[in-house]
């Protein structure tokens, strides 16, 4: 090693402050938890599962908190603190020594690992052939639980490149802020919705049934406005955040340390300037089909298979998702072309400059949403491992937004109108899908106005769910998928005053 094993020492010392305290500081552990909190914990504490849990987000998601509040949850079930060793790989110091070394030196100077043991690895992959030395620490400590972050979806595919590895570890993918955990964080009075709610029984409610959701969920309908300009990342969701600062430190925190320093490290430093333009792009026509050989040729002097290598790593980032054309049926499908969205609203936004303004644009707005939809929907079903495409019709002159198509089967075709007017034609791409040989299981269209909730008036197989109440009841949902403890989420949990004083008015939103 480059540095003294007293020297590794000293900084674990200074990460690990609750072997000296025996609590994790406020600041690092936040009584707030994301949705993949109750996921991650799930995984770790399972009986029989022996593996290590992987991490997978953009920057400033909350992926180091979350792992700080595991730490104190561990504390707090009964581990000695000084079982609990997080080591992040930002630190340069610890670059310079292998994780094994790590390992053996925190044992030989510490604890012993054991059954007990939590280790936590922050930024995995910033050491040299993480996933092997991953395997290597699950093979010398099968008895520990481990959970390690990265910044990249690329630590997912280096795990298939090592077979010793299939079965040793399994990711959870932690999404920018949905509106559920956003309203959440802000403490705004959440509604009472009945805890056993599905998107199944909610198509199965009656009017009554239907209007006490609605109602319930109302007072939010302003805030879903604040969500899409600047509720994406846990940092900047506070008042004390003005829109302008927190699109700067978003474009500084995570753009130019995904785009810059990430890249950089993970694919080498070549061409980052192309990978700036094409984000730039995306974020000008989030929603839309790209096609890569008008972007090349747009660029100048970048072949299609350039821009291919580029969007890959924009998605290796968790900054945009790619949406490819789904095929229903055994027909030849259209040349396949993908559809792309920017990762979160407010990140969009923020490239450029985005404020207010944008709700009176009506069809920009829409693509937005449809986004903001699409994201919600990948968060939510992500575990179930459906495929995820958008449908056009065999003439491809009708297009249905998202459709998933689950292992089991089932599909689900989702369409957003996000407009005062959403009426359905019956020329359109979901009234066509769900009147065709190949329809859905269960179709929705999501809207803007509270009035549209319900079985569709022309086409009684589409239900009709406004944007504000979808995505929050999505979050809902998920959270009884997990189980959490009684003290987070509860709809009857009481506010402070401040927090009290903070929910929103009922008003239509400008």
């Amino acid at each position: 090693m480059l540095i003294s094993e007293t020297q590794i020492l000293e900084v674990l010392r200074r990460q690990n402050h609750w072997w000296q305290r025996g609590k994790v500081s406020d600041d690092l552990a936040p009584p707030f938890k994301r949705l993949a909190f109750y996921e991650v914990q799930t995984f770790l504490h399972h009986p029989e599962l022996k593996r290590a849990v992987l991490l997978s987000g953009a920057r400033r998601v909350g992926k180091t908190v979350l792992l700080h509040q595991l730490a104190q949850a561990a504390i707090e079930r009964g581990t000695p603190p000084k079982k609990i060793l997080y080591v992040t790989f930002e630190d340069l110091t610890l670059t310079q020594a292998s994780l094994n070394e790590i390992l053996n030196l925190y044992e030989k100077n510490v604890e012993t690992i054991d059954e007990q043991t939590l280790i936590l690895m922050d930024e995995i992959h910033y050491t040299t052939e993480w996933s092997r030395a991953l395997m290597t620490a699950l093979r010398d400590y099968p008895r520990a639980r481990m959970a390690a972050t990265g910044s990249a979806a690329v630590l997912l595919r280096d795990t298939k490149q090592h077979e010793s590895g299939v079965g040793r570890w399994t990711s959870v993918h932690v999404p920018t802020l949905s509106f559920y955990e956003y309203v959440h964080l802000r403490e705004l009075r959440p509604p009472t919705l009945p805890a056993t709610l599905t998107l199944e029984s909610l198509v199965g409610l009656d009017a009554r049934g239907r209007e006490a959701i609605v109602s319930a969920c109302l007072p939010l309908q302003r805030e879903f406005n604040r969500y899409l300009l600047q509720g994406g990342f846990p940092a900047f969701v506070s008042e004390k955040v003005s829109l302008g600062m927190a699109q700067r430190l978003l474009r500084e925190d995570v753009l130019d340390k995904a785009l810059k320093r990430d890249m950089a490290h993970l694919y080498g430093a070549r061409r980052l300037g192309q990978i700036d333009q094409i984000f730039v792009y995306l974020c000008f026509n989030s929603g839309g089909i790209v096609e890569k050989s008008t972007l090349a040729k747009e660029m100048q002097h970048v072949s299609a298979g350039t821009v291919e290598h580029h969007l890959r790593r924009l998605e290796d980032a968790h900054l945009i998702y790619r949406l490819p054309s789904a095929k229903l049926t055994g027909k030849k499908s259209l040349k396949p072309r993908q559809k792309i969205y920017v990762a979160d609203p407010s990140l969009r936004n923020a490239v450029i400059l985005r404020g207010d303004g944008l709700f009176q644009h009506e069809a920009e707005l829409g693509a937005l949403i449809e986004g903001c939809v699409y994201k919600h929907l990948y968060a939510f079903y992500y575990p179930e491992q459906p495929r995820f495409g958008y449908w056009r019709s065999p003439r491809g002159d009708k297009e249905v937004d998202v459709i998933a198509a689950f292992p089991d089967g089932r599909q689900l075709a989702v369409e957003v109108k996000y407009r005062q007017n959403p009426h359905l034609g019956v020329k359109e791409g979901l009234m066509e899908l769900v009147r065709s040989a190949v329809a859905p299981a269960q179709a929705l269209l999501v809207t803007r106005n509270p009035q549209d909730f319900g079985p569709d008036d022309t086409e009684r197989a589409i239900f009709r769910i406004p944007a504000f109440v979808f995505t929050y009841l999505l979050g809902h949902i998920e959270l009884q998928r997990w189980s959490p403890p009684a003290s987070y989420g509860q709809d009857s949990q009481p506010l402070s005053r401040d927090a009290a004083e903070r929910t929103p008015k009922t008003e239509e939103p400008s």
